[in-house]
């Protein structure tokens, strides 16, 4: 009895998470992030205010998981976007370019994502939403399926890194290739949102140039220690 009551509580907290982020995630839509207060969310779910602080520690914790939405075409879209090669450094580098192509097409939401002060509790978060809303999860790639379920974004990257390119990269420089990448990549990021760069192409250009060029750099790095 006591599961059943349990699993019967397990499942209205669900439900109940379910109509804030959907409805978090309709008012990002229509009026942007900056617009988003409780009320506004709150009478969209059909709850009062109150209640929205019983399932989220605050406003920005529910915007962070409706923000979650904007993984589902990213998720969608990769299996596809790297099929038909089986060179490890052309997966790794694919994945890079779609994943900049959505961010870049959203830098705040996905800055909020994944550089928000909530990143440290990102994974479980991550867990959360997809078992809230499984279906935009979708079937994938074995060797990908650990990267889309990271939080940190350290961490995802180097879930494939060392994966597809760690016999590639000195040991020793592996983590500190991981962080340059991790750092360029919210530079960009920063930069999109302030308007330095013109476009999206641009944007997602000129971050796989700097990925490529780093890769480049630990590979020549490894090659001339094996010559030695």
């Amino acid at each position: 009895m006591a599961q059943i009551a349990m699993a019967k509580k397990d499942l209205q907290r669900k439900r109940i998470m379910k109509y804030f982020i959907e409805a978090a995630h309709n008012l990002l839509i229509e009026d942007g992030i900056e617009n988003i207060t409780a009320r506004k969310v709150a009478d969209i779910a059909g709850y009062n205010s109150a209640t929205l602080y019983n399932y989220f520690s605050n406003l920005d914790h529910l915007i962070c998981y409706a923000s979650m939405n904007y993984l589902k075409a990213y998720y969608a879209e990769l299996d596809d976007y790297v099929e038909g090669t089986d060179v490890p450094r052309e997966i790794f580098m694919k994945t890079w370019q779609l994943f900049s192509r959505h961010s870049f097409e959203n830098p705040k939401i996905f800055k909020l994502i994944f550089f928000s002060p909530f990143r440290d509790e990102l994974k479980q978060m991550i867990e959360t939403y997809f078992d809230i809303f499984p279906e935009n999860f979708g079937e994938h790639r074995v060797d990908l399926i650990p990267m889309l379920r990271e939080g940190d974004l350290k961490k995802r990257n180097m879930a494939i890194l060392s994966k597809k390119l760690g016999s590639e990269i000195p040991e020793d420089q592996l983590e500190m290739i991981n962080e340059i990448m991790i750092n360029l990549y919210r530079a960009n990021l920063d930069a999109m949102i302030s308007g330095e760069f013109e476009t999206v192409d641009e944007a997602v250009a000129y971050t796989m140039k700097l990925i490529d060029f780093a890769l480049d750099l630990s590979c020549v790095t490894k090659k001339s220690k094996q010559k030695k």
